[in-house]
């Protein structure tokens, strides 16, 4: 009767009886078990881990219950106590796939992954048809960054369970972390036709197709990143449309912030089309942009904040709107520049030196960091070149690395560097900017500044595949890993590089002088 109400999700009544079975047996494992699940399932965290010692130690060989006390103790922070009941628990049965699965995954979490992975192939020599456990493999060597023996691990899961869509969908993932666009775009398509309305496969396909140049299907499938079944939300608390790219007769459209800095100052570019349509422009923004984005064409207004109370008649996020207005290749270059800085009357440039400005690291927020930073004393390399200065252009935290030895080759071109307008009149002051993926890769693009790149690998999609320029921004040039981590050999060839542009630098002002 307690398992029926259990089963009924009728927890009160299925405590009732599973208490009165313990009064008058008091040990019987299964009674405490029961009320395990029932504290668990209540929120009772600490008297559910109390329920289930007391069944595991009334039937230490009850694996199912090992594993469920070893997930709870996980939860409170115990993970060494976790681990050692599992183990204790495949010392009395050491056939328990199941037990050998969650020691893998919690041996995962803890960062043994060589540990992890001998448990995975422990579950699966045990059971090896267990499409489960090929997937769980999977995620592990994808953490680990064994991209192809994950796609391997991937595959076996979905032939053993040919209508689960998740072992594609990481498959997907992995292919576009070994950047394989065409193959991670198949993979996802799969992974859609199974699971139709899983957002996380469209947004990602729409990410693959844009790295791929394919605009049209890649802008729609993009707006699958707010779920929605690929409809952009409002706002919550506000009544406006969202915009579908009508033209419209000077009515006023709340363009909102979304994603990082970059992406704002990226797709920037848009707003003057969106304008161009008879759009009043009012645009959210955050406050170390706002005096840079007010001056792009078609803003009359730049709120900040995350709640503007001023009034507008329809809505959109900013990284809609290329999907909205059809925007294709030939659109992107755009009007450059179309940003512009203050005045920098405090920077004394260095005479005649070819001056280029450095950033090496982007928001320490942002994930994707630890791919794309590089270390300052990198670019010593590049101030070691004859007739070259080099001036950090760093903002952030991360501005405190300029110290040491690597100071006296590097000069800060000033102090706080938090707005962006600033920055821009800055960065315009110099020959070139030699930047790591970050905004001030899209500042130095958007203001039509000769701009060099450093890309990891994969690079984000917005630099698509193995090309050295960007649609973006003509005055770009990239500069790609050839091997994932190695910044060193991508420096060698920014130093070659730059001493070439030097070295014609020199050419023309002695042709000029002659003439």
């Amino acid at each position: 009767m307690a398992q029926a109400y259990l089963e009924r999700d009728e927890l009160e009544k299925a405590e009732r009886i599973v208490q009165d079975g313990l009064h008058y047996d008091p040990d019987y494992p299964w009674y405490w078990a029961a009320l395990g699940e029932i504290q668990d399932r209540k929120g009772q965290r600490e008297a559910a881990r109390k329920s289930y010692r007391q069944a595991l130690g009334l039937a230490p060989r009850w694996t199912e219950i090992a594993n469920n006390l070893a997930v709870l103790e996980w939860r409170a922070g115990h993970s060494d106590e976790a681990l050692a009941i599992l183990r204790r628990s495949l010392a009395r049965q050491p056939d328990a796939a199941v037990t050998w699965m969650n020691l893998a995954q919690l041996l995962a979490k803890s960062g043994r992954g060589g540990d992890a992975l001998e448990a995975w192939d422990r579950a699966l020599a045990l059971d090896p048809d267990w499409a489960e456990a090929h997937y769980g493999k999977g995620l592990l060597l994808r953490s680990t960054g064994e991209y192809s023996g994950a796609i391997e691990s991937f595959h076996r899961a979905a032939r053993l369970k040919p209508d689960w869509n998740l072992p594609h969908h990481n498959i997907g993932e992995a292919h576009l972390r070994l950047s394989q666009s065409g193959e991670a775009i198949e993979s996802y398509r799969r992974a859609i036709r199974i699971s139709p309305g899983f957002h996380p496969s469209h947004a990602n396909l729409g990410v693959a197709l844009l790295q791929e140049g394919q605009f049209e299907e890649g802008w729609k499938e993009f707006e699958w990143r707010f779920g929605a079944g690929g409809r952009v939300p409002r706002r919550p608390g506000t009544t406006a449309p969202v915009w579908d790219g009508r033209p419209m007769d000077g009515e006023t459209l709340m363009v909102w912030m979304e994603q990082s800095l970059g992406d704002m100052i990226q797709f920037a570019r848009f707003l003057s089309l969106a304008a161009g349509l008879g759009a009043r422009i009012l645009l959210q923004t955050p406050a170390p942009l706002a005096r840079l984005l007010a001056g792009v064409a078609g803003v009359v207004e730049v709120v900040c904040g995350s709640d503007p109370a001023c009034h507008y008649d329809l809505q959109i996020p900013l990284m809609s709107l290329p999907g909205v207005l059809g925007v294709g290749m030939k659109h992107l270059p755009g009007s450059i520049p179309y940003v512009r800085g203050d005045e920098a009357g405090e920077f004394a440039p260095d005479g005649d030196s070819f001056r280029v400005g450095i950033v090496w690291a982007g928001s320490q927020g942002n994930p994707a960091h630890l791919e794309r930073d590089c270390g300052v004393d990198l670019f010593s390399r590049l101030a070691m070149l004859p007739g070259v200065c080099v001036y950090s252009l760093q903002f952030g935290e991360r501005s405190g690395d300029l110290r040491g030895d690597v100071a006296t080759l590097i000069r800060r071109a000033a102090g706080d560097l938090g707005d962006f307008a600033r920055t821009a009149a800055l960065a315009a002051r110099m020959d070139l900017i030699v930047t790591v993926d970050t905004a001030m890769a899209h500042l130095a693009g958007a203001l039509g500044k000769a701009v060099w790149t450093l890309l990891p690998e994969p690079a984000d999609w917005r630099w698509m595949r193995e090309r050295c320029d960007s649609p973006w921004y003509p005055t770009m040039r990239l500069f790609r890993q050839a091997r994932r981590g190695d910044w060193g050999e991508v420096i060698e060839r920014v130093a070659l590089a730059l001493a070439e542009e030097v070295r014609q630098r020199h050419q023309r002002a002695a042709a000029q002088t002659a003439g």
